[in-house]
């Protein structure tokens, strides 16, 4: 091997790519012995032979050692050619590994980023879904705000045509609330006041004489209502204010929600 290196060294071996290109190798052998003129001397014959003899022997030793040479050099380039295939499919694998890895994180890259858009989208189309919402219960619950006012309007006309004597139960009511003392003077609609009368001595009683009550037709008093006036105060019973107030309630508690 040190005699190849002689010849052949490793920087002059060019890899490109797959294939490796190397230099012409060119063993010049040993010169064959000159033939010397025979000198006309007594053992001229012999000593020519003997000359040629050692001529043969050197030429027969330089191409053996040429053809040694040779095949050092072969097994040797061989050897180097292996190396460099092998060389050449490792960067490959750690090229199309790196290649792999780069695709991968590509691909979670794309994936996240798709990701993030469906998360958008879907955060979007929930965001129109409760503004639709909201639109609808808005329409709904004020419809339902109107439709209680009128079942209770309903109601209430129902409940005075069957019961008059609600009235009644209504004034009673705002007696028992004042706590002052003189006249009260109580207005009512005709068709109540022919109710309201029928209790009015079971008021007074009630009252002893802290109070005297005195009923007043109103023919403006709308029915189903009363007013109690006194001389500091006044009380309004007016089940549509009731009514309009209940609508107002259900009108804030429906924005609050």
């Amino acid at each position: 091997m040190q005699l190849l290196s002689r010849i052949i060294k490793g920087e002059s071996v060019a890899c490109q790519e797959d294939c490796l290109q190397l230099p012409l190798l060119v063993v010049v052998p040993r010169e064959p012995a000159r033939e010397v003129s025979p000198e006309p001397d007594l053992q001229g014959g012999e000593a020519a032979c003997e000359s040629e003899e050692k001529a043969k022997a050197l030429l027969a030793a330089a191409r053996a050692e040429c053809e040694d040479l040779l095949a050092r050099a072969k097994a040797e380039c061989e050897a180097m050619l292996a190396a460099a295939a092998e060389e050449v499919q490792k960067l490959r694998a750690e090229a199309e590994k790196a290649g792999f890895a780069a695709g991968r994180e590509e691909g979670l890259a794309a994936a996240e980023a798709e990701r993030k858009k469906l998360v958008e989208e879907a955060e979007r189309l929930l965001a129109e879904a409760r503004e639709i919402r909201r639109e609808m219960l808005g329409r709904v619950e004020g419809q339902v705000v109107r439709l209680a006012v009128r079942i209770a309007e309903k109601l209430l006309q129902t409940e005075l045509q069957q019961h008059p004597e609600a009235v009644a139960a209504m004034v009673h009511s705002a007696l028992l609330s004042l706590a002052e003392s003189g006249e009260i003077l109580i207005r009512l609609h005709p068709d109540d006041a022919v109710v309201c009368r029928a209790q009015l001595a079971g008021w007074q009683e009630k009252l002893q004489d802290k109070a005297v009550c005195f009923i007043l037709e109103d023919a403006a008093m709308p029915r189903g209502t009363c007013r109690l006036e006194t001389a500091d105060s006044i009380i309004e019973c007016n089940p549509q204010e009731q009514l309009e107030k209940l609508q107002q309630l259900l009108q804030d508690v429906k924005h609050d929600g």
